[in-house]
């Protein structure tokens, strides 16, 4: 069986995989900080963020509870989501082995029957 080169194109996905480097410290933004570094960039960053909500809550506050209200809305949507999938997997494999219950069934029925 010839598998062309399927080994030499592994070695380069696999050498290129390795050097490309995805941990947080090789990324452009993260170059020379230490990690507790990033942990406080990180915090000063979201502070500011909530800082930045809190004073346009307080500019226009039904504006404030419409985006709460959406992204309360979007929040519920993406667990009924999943929820939903979860579901029709376990139906799917319900179903399943309700067909291969009744299938050995009927194999021990001829099984049966020929003895």
């Amino acid at each position: 069986m010839a598998r062309g080169n399927q080994r030499e194109l592994a070695r380069e996905k696999s050498a290129k995989k390795s050097a490309g480097g995805t941990k947080a410290g090789s990324t452009a933004a993260n170059a020379g900080l230490t990690p507790e570094q990033r942990r406080e960039r990180d915090a000063k960053a979201l502070a500011e963020k909530q800082a930045r909500k809190a004073a346009a809550a307080a500019e226009d506050p039904q504006e404030a509870e419409r985006q709460a209200a959406a992204s309360a809305a979007k929040a519920k949507k993406k667990a009924n989501k999943t929820t939903s999938s979860n579901q029709a997997m376990n139906q799917m494999l319900k179903e399943g082995l309700k067909g291969a219950k009744a299938a050995n069934a009927e194999k021990k029925k001829v099984a049966k029957r020929k003895n």
